[in-house]
């Protein structure tokens, strides 16, 4: 998958997100996401 793609794919979930929930629910969802991104790159990282 070439990373416009997978770009574009997680750019529709946000915006399917968005439509159905409002605004600040969406940045509270958003935020946990980007923690949990942050722990998954960590812990693929240590086992490079």
């Amino acid at each position: 998958m070439s990373n416009s793609i997978a770009a574009n794919d997680i750019i529709q979930n946000i915006d399917d997100l968005l439509a159905e929930y409002p605004v600040d629910e969406c940045i509270s969802i958003l935020q946990e996401v980007v923690k949990q991104i942050d722990v998954r790159i960590k812990d693929f990282s240590e086992h490079i």
